[in-house]
């Protein structure tokens, strides 16, 4: 049986990113990154959702992310869902989701064409 694991993202950083080292001195960063939908309300009103998106980037693809771009870059990302598992100081075992990128692409600011389907 094979699975799938993939996300696929276009949105905006919302922090400039901060360079960071693993324990194995391999170079990483965690970005947010803010996706926006346009919905209906319930009573009928058209109204934008955000959603905030826990990225990791590791490797060049941190070290560039970290050297070029800031708040407000757009950037097109796939990844795939992971899931960290920590012990609290009360025992209790916490999980976090995040995702972890494979690609990442740095895109143009928006233009009157940014709305249409890719």
């Amino acid at each position: 049986m094979s699975t799938f694991n993939k996300v696929l993202l276009m949105g905006f950083l919302g922090n400039d990113p901060e360079l960071k080292t693993t324990k194995n001195g391999k170079p990483f960063c965690r970005i947010s990154l803010a996706t926006h939908e346009g919905r209906k309300s319930e009573s009928g009103q058209e109204e934008e959702k955000t959603t905030w998106h826990s990225v990791h980037v590791f490797g060049k693809q941190a070290e560039w992310i970290c050297e070029k771009l800031g708040k407000g870059s757009r950037l097109f990302v796939e990844a795939a869902l992971e899931k960290n598992v920590k012990e609290g100081e009360d025992g209790d075992k916490q999980s976090q989701h995040f995702l972890r990128a494979r690609q990442v692409t740095g895109l143009p600011k928006a233009s009157p064409f940014s709305a249409l389907a890719i």
